[in-house]
């Protein structure tokens, strides 16, 4: 696998030199000597730009910090340890131009999907994200890093090059990242509770929590779940996803074989190669395609929602790395079509759970308020999935976004999502926050929300 990945990485590399090489020779060449003469140039080409893409790479590695200050907003930076050992940075947006630092501001978590980080919350800037607009509102923003990705890759005892470093998936995310995050954001904050906004595999990791601590929902007034993924009801589409669930056993042997844990790192040679190749002129489209429809992203070919700028400042921040366990966590339900636990195996499922096949998580548990929104272009999360989580939360109701192009990474970059999704989502971070405390809350204010919350959001 890593000799593969080695391989298709270099081609990358290699195909662009060759167009910028191309580009660079004013002469014909004719004969084999000439050709040969290419060669050996185009090889010391290739290696120069390979040594300097690196270089440039690792020198201008941008931090959530570096995003957020540049824009004039304030950032902080705190390292938390949870119960079993990781230690996670957890980033903070106290304060804006709009809205400066103050005590008892209402405190909003996010918590990113799978392979990302928090950089991905803080990527289009003011009056754009969620997390400034959510700043600017009076919000005390943190944003949630999960062990093995860019942040979160130390251990009190462990080391990544350690294979047990990486024995972990989205349940231990759940059951302790975001237990430990959730504690200390309340502490030093000063509050007793807050909402969360989680993405993809963010809503995923809160269901895992709350449904396996349940005292945990006294801690949260409401959440919003952008493309919830938990119960699988349909069969996903694209090849990495066939493959994946197809031959997920055999390559699960193989990786192990090889000693590989971790999964699509964030690595500054790999960005290097990524962005010289898909810049190249009639290659950037090309890259967009390939890649959302190989993941199987869209259930169909368009997708003029996304933000197609942003696609260059996405691949220096996406993917930020995860475990192997977490993609075979997923890989189980998806088979199973059941939300629960990691099936280690008959025998070793006996010693964990005392039976055979692991438990689904109790969901009935999760007593907050809960927005589940869904694209109707996302093949990740269909509005069956979303019905079907809802018919296992006491406490849920359905949004759909009503583009018909909107898809699993529109929740985060799309070109329409403060008017379909954002606005939306701040008057309902409102309402919770008003429903737990009607103190606060006016005649004017409940009558404003009554009138503007509606019950899909359009276009």
């Amino acid at each position: 696998m890593r000799l593969l990945s080695r391989v298709l990485a270099e081609g990358l590399v290699l195909l662009a030199c060759l167009i910028n090489a191309a580009r660079s020779v004013e002469e014909p060449v004719f004969g084999l000597r000439s050709r040969a003469f290419v060669a050996r140039s185009t090889r010391h080409l290739i290696l120069w730009q390979m040594q300097g893409a690196a270089k440039r790479q690792r020198a201008n590695v941008e931090t959530f910090v570096d995003l957020v200050r540049a824009t004039g907003y304030q950032a902080e930076e705190h390292d938390i340890s949870t119960e079993d050992g990781y230690i996670l940075k957890l980033h903070r947006m106290p304060g804006s131009p709009k809205s400066p630092v103050g005590p008892k501001k209402p405190v909003v978590l996010f918590i990113h999907g799978l392979l990302a980080a928090s950089d991905i919350w803080v990527l289009r800037g003011p009056d754009e994200d969620l997390a400034y607009l959510l700043v600017d509102a009076g919000y005390d923003v943190w944003l949630m890093n999960m062990r093995g990705n860019f942040y979160a890759r130390r251990h009190k005892n462990l080391k990544p090059k350690e294979e047990k470093f990486w024995r972990f998936s989205w349940h231990e995310s759940g059951l302790f990242d975001t237990a430990s995050s959730i504690d200390y954001i309340l502490n030093v904050a000063g509050q007793k509770k807050l909402s969360i906004i989680g993405h993809s595999m963010g809503s995923t990791i809160s269901l895992v929590l709350l449904s396996m601590k349940p005292e945990y929902n006294e801690k949260i007034n409401g959440m919003l779940f952008f493309a919830p993924i938990s119960i699988f009801t349909h069969v996903l589409p694209g090849p990495l996803s066939t493959i994946a669930v197809r031959y997920g056993k055999q390559l699960q042997k193989t990786l192990k074989t090889l000693g590989v844990n971790e999964i699509m790192p964030r690595n500054s040679n790999l960005i290097g190669i990524y962005t010289t190749f898909c810049q190249a002129p009639h290659i950037e489209l090309l890259c967009q395609k390939l890649m959302f429809n190989m993941a199987g992203l869209l259930r169909s070919s368009r997708f003029d929602a996304f933000d197609e700028a942003m696609f260059y400042k996405m691949m220096h921040h996406y993917p930020q790395g995860s475990s192997v366990d977490t993609i075979l966590h997923y890989r189980q339900i998806m088979i199973s079509g059941k939300f629960r636990q990691y099936d280690f195996g008959p025998d070793v499922n006996y010693i964990y759970y005392k039976n055979v096949t692991p438990p689904e998580y109790p969901l009935e548990r999760i007593t907050v308020p809960t927005v589940l929104y869904y694209g109707m272009n996302d093949a990740y999360t269909t509005k069956e999935d979303v019905e079907a989580l809802m018919a296992k939360l006491p406490n849920a109701e359905i949004r759909e976004i009503q583009h018909e192009r909107f898809s699993h990474l529109d929740f985060i970059f799309s070109n329409f999502a403060k008017s379909v999704l954002y606005e939306d989502s701040i008057r309902m971070l409102d309402q919770f926050r008003n429903d737990d405390d009607p103190s606060e809350q006016t005649l004017e204010q409940a009558i404003e929300h009554a009138k503007l919350a509606p019950s899909t959001v359009t276009v």
